[in-house]
């Protein structure tokens, strides 16, 4: 049983708000006896900076008083107490908690007109689960942190030379530093070089190579990171990065150089059709006219920019030729998405498209081809090209739709428009016939 508290007597300072119906000049203050610490105890904001009792406080387990986080001793007598759940009809939830509305309070403090004030404590099984989630999160951001530099990367198995996996009529010419890998048919004017797209070589060119030869010169090379041109790794090029957009249009007019051509038409396919414009961009007196199919001009084939900023990340850098290593393969079974029929995907043409990736430090190769990667920007520089150029589309081409390829026909000044019915992404492999029509007519001017 608590003692009976002693009365005292305490004047509020002048302007002091006091409820209504309370007209008390000189309000009562009570204190009880020794103060009793809960550590536990969270106090209302407002009660911080109270330096007076307060004739309402919680009677919790027999306490009968409480210490603010100001250092102030709040203390009631047991017959002022209120009980620790607040009134039902305020629709606040239950819980550890205490109020001290208008009828108890006697304007002894600035507080008396605040909201009733809530004493909360996390319970124990909420404590165990933020614990436990705070870990979670600790051991997630080691692994992300310092996971990749701990995974090995063991070197690739099975893989060879480019020179060992060369056809009869490869021919390999050195091209700004870099050994790159052509073949050609044909002779005379007008010189077609063909450019292939991401993923592919100069194998993707093989049903229209020799028909195009009736027209002149037929040159296809390789991309860097493509096919079985040289795969350079970080360290080895003493000037600029080979993989990178604009090294290819340099590569692609230092072998116009080496091959003794003054002007070509370009034929480019998909992100080769990329490279093909932007040679055209930057070198307007070495193209005599543009073949595009299916090309990558809008976004240029690049990804957000925010994934560049993650494929920089030294975490993903080192593990990106193992990310290589388990994606690339796995084209094989997104390439009949590129046909409108893929029962004409014939087990040969698996196994050339598969060539390349037995060639050493392909993956390597291929990451950096990644990284290099950048917006290009080509649809706002299309009123530039002032060349003939002509536009083919397959009306099935799920890679670069076949309305991508309608509007950059009707951007490029003068461009013709070849769309080849019941055909995807490859016309040139899946539809030979329709597509050598559409570029005999075409060529036929240059002769």
């Amino acid at each position: 049983m608590l003692s009976m508290p002693r009365v005292q007597r305490f004047v509020p300072p002048d302007g002091a708000v006091r409820p209504a119906g309370h007209d008390v000049p000189r309000p009562e203050v009570l204190s009880a006896g020794p103060a009793v610490t809960c550590s536990s105890l969270i106090m209302p904001r407002f009660m911080q900076n109270v330096n007076v009792p307060c004739p309402a406080i919680l009677e919790r387990s027999g306490e009968n008083s409480f210490q603010t986080i100001a250092g102030s001793v709040i203390r009631a007598s047991p017959e002022r107490a209120v009980q620790s759940t607040l009134y039902p009809e305020s629709g606040q939830p239950k819980g550890i908690s205490t109020s001290w509305p208008p009828s108890l309070c006697t304007g002894c403090s600035p507080c008396y007109n605040q909201p009733h004030a809530r004493i909360f404590r996390w319970s124990e099984p909420v404590k165990g689960f933020l614990r436990f989630v705070v870990i979670l999160i600790t051991v997630l951001l080691v692994v992300l942190l310092f996971g990749p530099f701990l995974i090995p990367i063991p070197p690739l198995e099975d893989t060879v030379p480019a020179l060992q996996l060369a056809d009869s009529d490869s021919r390999f010419v050195d091209v700004n530093g870099l050994d790159v890998h052509y073949k050609l048919v044909g002779e005379g004017q007008p010189v077609l070089l063909l450019l292939h797209g991401f993923g592919a070589s100069l194998f993707s060119w093989r049903e229209v190579m020799t028909p195009l030869a009736q027209f002149g010169t037929v040159v296809a090379f390789d991309r860097p990171a493509f096919g079985l041109t040289e795969r350079p790794l970080p360290g080895d090029w003493a000037t600029e990065n080979p993989y990178t957009a604009d090294a290819q249009v340099r590569l692609t007019v230092g072998l116009l150089d080496e091959l003794g051509a003054q002007q070509a038409i370009l034929v480019g396919n998909s992100a080769g059709g990329t490279i093909a414009v932007l040679t055209a961009l930057h070198f307007p007196e070495r193209v005599q006219a543009l073949i595009l199919v299916s090309p990558a001009i809008e976004g240029g084939g690049v990804g957000p920019s925010w994934t560049r900023w993650l494929l920089r990340l030294p975490q993903i850098q080192r593990l990106g030729p193992l990310l290589v290593r388990h994606l690339v393969p796995r084209l094989e079974s997104a390439l009949p998405t590129a046909w409108h029929d893929p029962s004409k995907i014939s087990p040969e043409v698996v196994t050339g498209y598969k060539k390349p990736l037995r060639v050493d430090n392909w993956d390597r190769a291929f990451w950096e081809f990644v990284l290099a990667g950048r917006p290009l920007g080509l649809e706002g520089q299309l009123e530039r090209i002032a060349m003939p150029a002509l536009v083919i589309t397959g009306d099935d081409d799920t890679w670069v739709p076949t309305a991508q390829s309608v509007r950059l026909a009707g951007k490029l000044p003068g461009a013709e428009l070849a769309v080849i019915p019941n055909c995807g992404h490859v016309s040139h492999e899946e539809c030979p016939e329709e597509f050598m029509q559409a570029v005999a007519q075409f060529v036929d001017g240059f002769r």
